[in-house]
C-alpha cells in the first residue's frame, strides 16, 4: 500500500511539474483548463471594456460643460456688447 502511494505521489509530482512548465510557470496557472483560462480571459475584456466605457463617459462629460462654459461665455459676451452699444447710443444722443 505505500508503494503504491509513493508511486502516485511522484506521477502527481511529474504531472504538476510538467504543468506549470507548459504553462508559464506561475503558481496559480498550473490547474488552469483551456475553459478556465477563456473564462479569466473574457473577465479581463470585460474589465478593460468597462474602464474603456468609463474613461469615455468621463471625457464626454468633461466636453458637455466646456461646450456649456463656451456658450455661457458666449451670451455674456453678447450681453456686455449690447450694453456697450445701448451706451454709446445714449452718449451719442446727449450730445445732440
Amino acid at each position: 500500500m505505500a508503494l503504491v502511494r509513493a508511486d502516485r505521489k511522484k506521477i502527481v509530482n511529474a504531472e504538476t511539474k510538467a504543468g506549470m512548465a507548459t504553462s508559464g510557470g506561475g503558481p496559480g496557472e498550473a490547474g488552469l483548463t483551456p475553459g478556465a483560462m477563456v473564462a479569466a480571459q473574457a473577465k479581463a475584456n470585460a474589465s478593460y471594456v468597462e474602464k474603456e466605457e468609463k474613461r469615455l463617459l468621463k471625457m464626454k462629460r468633461r466636453q458637455e460643460k466646456e461646450i456649456q462654459q463656451m456658450v455661457e461665455f458666449e451670451v455674456k459676451m453678447s450681453t456686455i456688447a449690447a450694453d456697450r452699444e445701448q451706451k454709446a447710443e445714449l452718449e451719442a444722443q446727449r450730445v445732440r
